[in-house]
C-alpha cells in the first residue's frame, strides 16, 4: 500500500513557541491512503506542529530518523463509543541507547465518529492523544521497564518526579495507571492511560482534561507528568529545555491548538 506523506505546514500559532537548538529533532510524519478533507488536513497539521514543538528530539544514543504514523478510518463500534485507537507497529521497533522506540505506528479512527469529531472541534485532541500512543505512551511502558503489567503503577523516574509536582504529593512513588477493560473489536484493551479522575478534576465541567486519560473530553492540556513519561521513553521534551516553558498551563491551548476552547465535545473513549 502506498501512502501520501503529510508534513506540518506550521499553520497555527504553535509556531510562535521558541525554537530550541537540538541535534536530532523529532520528525513526525502522518501517512494516509486516499483523499483527505481540508478540516482533517488542518487537524493533522496542527497536531504535528504542536508535537514537534514539545518533543525536541531524543535522549543520548536514542535518535531515529522519523516516526511514520499510518492513518486509517474503519468501522469500530459505532457512534459515541471508542473513537480511535493507536499503537506502534511491532516490526517498527528499534533498540537505541537503552530505549525501545518506534519508527512506525498506526492510528485507526472509527468512521462513525470522524465527522462529528471534526465538526465539534476536538479532532486535534484525538490526534494528539492517539499519536502519544503511537510514540509509545502506554504501549511501550512494559518494554522500557516503566510499568509492570497489572500493577496499576507507572514508575519511570522522570514521569514520577513530574507527578510529585503536578499532584502536590512530594512522596509519591508512582503514577496511578488505568488500562482499558472494555472489549473493542479490532481495538486495544491493554493500553495505559492516566486515570480519568486525573488530579481530582474529572467531574469539574470547567476544568481542562489531561489529554492522556482514557476519555478525550475537549478542551485538554498536556501535563508535565506526560512530558516526563515521554522522556522516560527516550524522547527529549520541553520539560528539560534550557528555556522556561510554562507547563502545565492553558497557554498551551492558546499557543498549540491542543484543544478547541469552549467546545461542547461529547465524551468519547480513546484507545
Amino acid at each position: 500500500m502506498s501512502f501520501n506523506r503529510v508534513r506540518a505546514a506550521c499553520l497555527t500559532s504553535a509556531c510562535l513557541l521558541p525554537t530550541l537548538s537540538h541535534a536530532a529533532p523529532f520528525d513526525l510524519v502522518y501517512a494516509f491512503d486516499g483523499p483527505i478533507t481540508p478540516a482533517a488536513q488542518e487537524a493533522l497539521d496542527t497536531s504535528e506542529a504542536f508535537l514537534e514543538r514539545i518533543v525536541l528530539g531524543y535522549q543520548d544514543g536514542a535518535a531515529i530518523d522519523s516516526l511514520i504514523v499510518d492513518l486509517t478510518v474503519e468501522e469500530v463500534d459505532g457512534l459515541g463509543g471508542t473513537a480511535a485507537f493507536a499503537a506502534p507497529f511491532e516490526d517498527g521497533l528499534v533498540s537505541r541507547g537503552g530505549f525501545v522506540l518506534p519508527t512506525t505506528g498506526f492510528i485507526v479512527f472509527d468512521g462513525a465518529d470522524v465527522d462529528e469529531i471534526l465538526d465539534e472541534g476536538s479532532a486535534v485532541d484525538f490526534v494528539v492523544h492517539e499519536t502519544l500512543h503511537a510514540m509509545g505512551f502506554g504501549t511501550l511502558w512494559i518494554e522500557n521497564g516503566l510499568s509492570v503489567e497489572g500493577s496499576g503503577r507507572y514508575t519511570g523516574a522522570r514521569g514520577v518526579a513530574a507527578y510529585r509536582s503536578d499532584s502536590g504529593d512530594p512522596d509519591a512513588a508512582f503514577v496511578p495507571v488505568t488500562r482499558g477493560d472494555e472489549g473493542v473489536e479490532g481495538g486495544l484493551d491493554n493500553v495505559g492511560h492516566w486515570p480519568e479522575d486525573w488530579l481530582g478534576d474529572a467531574d469539574d465541567p470547567d476544568s481542562f482534561g489531561e489529554v492522556a486519560t482514557p476519555v478525550v473530553d475537549a478542551p485538554t492540556y498536556l501535563s508535565n507528568t506526560t512530558l516526563g513519561a515521554l522522556e522516560d521513553l527516550g524522547y527529549r521534551t520541553v520539560l528539560s529545555a534550557p528555556a522556561p516553558v510554562p507547563l502545565p498551563a492553558s497557554v498551551w491551548l492558546l499557543l498549540g491548538g491542543v484543544a478547541a476552547v469552549g467546545a461542547a465535545a461529547r465524551r468519547r473513549r480513546a484507545g
